[in-house]
């Protein structure tokens, strides 16, 4: 699978979703159990790649901003959120974190990221194809090829009110 074609069915099932992470996750996993075990498999590394990529401490600080507060585990959230809102929301966030404020919605709306069941579409899909239980997913292939003791790159944000305003100043106005 080309990274064209992994960001072209990220664009699909992210079009038919509406902003509703589960109807999403629906049509990515009806389209991926479309393709071979190995196809779904070559998905899931794009995927992995692109949420490895996004480990970085200026999108942690506006996750931070966004969500009041955000772990290591809503921080992974986040970065599987950033991926299925599809290519260019993605790479414009890499470049410029200030640019999620254009991506979100509704910042009324508190936004929560974490328990987002989003984060791997692809293993159940590939067990679909292939006919398993849920109990053969640890057979699922970890496509992951970054090592899991990274630390985050760039320079780390500080967590008090007035560094997280003049560093994320839209971010900031929106949601506090």
């Amino acid at each position: 699978m080309t990274e064209e074609q992994f960001w072209s069915l990220i664009r699909a099932s992210h079009d038919v979703a509406k902003g509703q992470v589960q109807r999403q996750e629906s049509s990515l996993r009806k389209a991926l159990v479309r393709l071979s075990a190995e196809q779904i498999v070559e998905f899931d590394h794009w995927f992995q790649h692109f949420v490895c990529r996004a480990y970085r401490w200026d999108l942690w600080g506006a996750a931070y901003v966004i969500c009041d507060g955000c772990s290591d585990d809503g921080f992974l959230d986040f970065r599987h959120w950033l991926v299925a809102q599809g290519q260019s929301i993605y790479v414009e966030a890499l470049n410029n974190p200030e640019s999620l404020a254009s991506a979100i919605d509704s910042p009324a709306k508190k936004v929560q990221f974490s328990g987002l069941s989003f984060f791997n579409p692809a293993m159940f899909a590939w067990a679909e194809s292939l006919g398993k239980e849920e109990s053969e997913l640890d057979d699922f292939p970890n496509t992951t090829d970054e090592p899991g003791d990274l630390n985050p790159t760039g320079e780390p944000f500080d967590e008090d009110q007035e560094s997280l305003l003049k560093r994320y100043p839209k971010l900031w106005s929106m949601f506090h």
